[in-house]
């Protein structure tokens, strides 16, 4: 652990980065992080504690809430934020910061800082009731309001689409959602919670490329949000968020998910465009493909008159214009074909496109 957090930080120190105030972090940035990870204070056997996420919470490459961008005021890319956990997700910690303010752990998918106040300690028994839960639901829409009472007139939190918790059934057959919740002593009292009709699925819906298509364009119009910044989704978490619906647990960055399934056979990047997406249209069946271009991933969504379309969460893409180029900026999820960019010096999407794998088998 020690070696994976100090190349972590190395990493961000010998690349430019910017503060919000547009200066650039310096060792005066970085000596303070590096004091507070306490890599000094690891024991060589290190105890796992078990905790759960009480709130939609940020996981952080460095534990600080400060951000690090690649040019001056540009907000929207936080290189420091790793990802953003629901609700009511389960994480083996490792390490603390020396203030104590920050908790080192990992979840299923991912590993970074978390903040304390958003954290509850359990047991592992109630700790597994989260990991491998024996009964859940699983959020259907992009984002779920929770509240106090059955009328659902108590608002208390919110999930994003693919999040999962546990459920309890009442004596009247009822499945009463168990919401984790943060007792001033930082540990975890249960609470039954419930959401609007519609909502929640008990445990997933079936893996179906119908079901996969439905989700997906649920999503359409959400904000994009880089590596989850304000509850939003990048491309790679979008497609976490929609799978998740089926069963389907994607890894957390573009590249890892061009890894899943299986290839489209007769795909190779190096074809030319026009046999890229003549391949997609016969071959390829929509909601069941993953479209990888290096940094940038997709779901396929199927043809209209030989032309092939997609839905991603996408911040932009460049377009050419008489002397030049510019970023045209989208920012949220949207149903594209895969010509955008067509005409740049990077060129089109069809043109970059270095994967199509197949996660879902098609009914016949």
């Amino acid at each position: 652990v020690r070696d994976i957090l100090y190349a972590t930080l190395e990493k961000q120190r010998f690349r430019t980065r910017y503060l919000a105030d547009g200066t650039r972090a310096d060792q005066a940035f970085f000596d303070p992080i590096q004091q507070n990870m306490a890599l000094d204070h690891l024991p060589d056997n290190l105890v796992l504690r078990h905790a759960v996420t009480t709130r939609l919470t940020a996981q952080r490459l460095l534990p600080t809430r400060k951000g690090l961008f690649v040019r001056p005021g540009d907000s929207s890319f936080d290189r420091l934020q790793n990802s953003a956990l629901d609700l009511g997700t389960p994480l083996a910690a490792w390490h603390r910061s020396l203030d104590g303010a920050w908790v080192y752990a990992d979840t299923a998918l991912s590993s970074g800082w978390v903040h304390k106040d958003d954290l509850a300690w359990c047991d592992r028994e109630t700790w597994h009731t989260f990991v491998n839960p024996q009964d859940y639901v699983t959020a259907l829409r992009a984002k779920v309001d929770i509240f106090a009472d059955p009328q659902c007139t108590v608002f208390l939190d919110w999930l994003r689409m693919g999040a999962r918790l546990p459920i309890t059934i009442s004596s009247r057959n009822i499945p009463r959602i168990i919401l984790p919740r943060r007792s001033p002593d930082g540990l975890m009292p249960e609470a039954c919670v419930f959401a609007p009709p519609g909502t929640m699925q008990r445990g997933t819906l079936p893996c179906t490329p119908r079901h996969i298509f439905t989700q997906a364009l649920e999503m359409l119009h959400q904000p994009y949000g880089w590596g989850g910044l304000a509850g939003e989704q990048d491309c790679s978490r979008f497609l976490q968020q929609v799978f998740a619906t089926v069963g389907i647990d994607l890894p957390r960055n573009s590249a890892a998910q061009a890894q899943v399934g299986t290839a489209l056979p007769g795909f190779h990047p190096r074809l030319p465009a026009a046999e890229k997406e003549r391949l997609l249209v016969e071959k390829a069946v929509g909601g069941t493909a993953l479209l990888y271009v290096p940094g940038h991933i997709m779901l396929y969504l199927g043809a209209v008159d030989g032309r092939a379309y997609a839905v991603h969460a996408t911040w932009g893409y460049q377009e050419s214009e008489p002397g030049g180029e510019r970023l045209q900026v989208i920012g949220r999820v949207a149903v594209t074909d895969l010509h955008l960019g067509a005409g740049t010096r990077r060129g089109s999407l069809l043109e970059r496109l270095n994967a199509v794998r197949l996660l879902v088998r098609p009914s016949p």
